[in-house]
């Protein structure tokens, strides 16, 4: 008799733990197909639809720098409802340490003020000022999508600025992102070499470029633990002392007869 009550726990248990599996299994299949098949607004999906951040396949994190830009997204990570922050702290100020002049860029945003649009476009992302003749000059108009490359090197790139001194390509800058957590401004922007006065390079180290847990991950994953739980209590405290209950009932029966 005990050895047959040890093989029916043994059988119980496998039996849990199947059943645990196929539920987990289940959920997340329909989480997943749920967020990939979920529409934006504009009729795309949500993750190629995010302003100014990006979603890190292999964790599930996310970094939102539309915080450094002059339209922030909503903490969840949607678009702003048109809200604009101070253009004051949104224009950066970036010293060219070795080079003969200074910028100015945005960060996912323009930095052209209105009375420079005479000479620069509403979309110029980052520009400096000759300093032989005074004119503004574009190295490249913003964009709003960063790239996060091997899940490690996050880069936002500026294309289609003016001409470069060769008089065949336009000038563009790259910004890589640091996470940095210590940095007392919303960003600390570094000049960090130009190549032939066609493409410019700069450093942005911030807190907005560290990865948070997106808030829908967090849910998901609860939601996968709680049913592990609740599918363990029912297995052990109902169905397997029911059937225990009817096993024994069934051999005391056989027995007696």
């Amino acid at each position: 008799m005990l050895k047959r009550n040890q093989l029916w726990k043994v059988v119980l248990l496998l039996l849990t733990l199947v059943t645990a599996v196929t539920c987990v299994r289940n959920y997340h299949d329909r989480i997943t197909d749920a967020a990939d098949n979920k529409p934006s607004p504009g009729g795309d999906h949500e993750e190629a639809d995010l302003f100014c951040a990006v979603m890190n396949p292999t964790t599930g994190t996310f970094i939102d720098l539309s915080q450094l830009s002059s339209t922030p997204n909503n903490p969840r990570g949607s678009r702003g409802s048109g809200q604009h922050s101070d253009p004051s702290k949104t224009r950066w100020l970036v010293s060219g340490w070795g080079y003969y002049t200074n910028f100015t860029l945005g960060v996912c945003s323009s930095p052209v003020t209105a009375d420079q649009e005479p000479e620069l476009h509403n979309t110029t992302g980052a520009y400096y000022v000759d300093p032989r003749s005074q004119k503004l000059v574009s190295i490249g108009d913003f964009a709003t999508h960063p790239t996060l490359s091997r899940a490690k090197k996050l880069t936002l790139q500026y294309d289609n600025g003016a001409l470069c001194p060769n008089g065949v390509d336009r000038k563009s800058t790259v910004l890589s992102f640091m996470c940095d957590r210590d940095v007392a401004s919303n960003a600390q922007i570094t000049f960090v070499a130009s190549v032939h006065d066609c493409a410019y390079f700069f450093e942005v180290r911030s807190v907005h470029a560290c990865p948070t847990s997106a808030r829908s991950n967090e849910v998901n994953v609860l939601g996968i633990f709680v049913g592990i739980f609740a599918v363990f209590f029912l297995v052990e405290f109902g169905g397997r002392r029911w059937l225990y209950g009817k096993v024994k009932t069934h051999f005391h029966s056989g027995g007696s007869g």
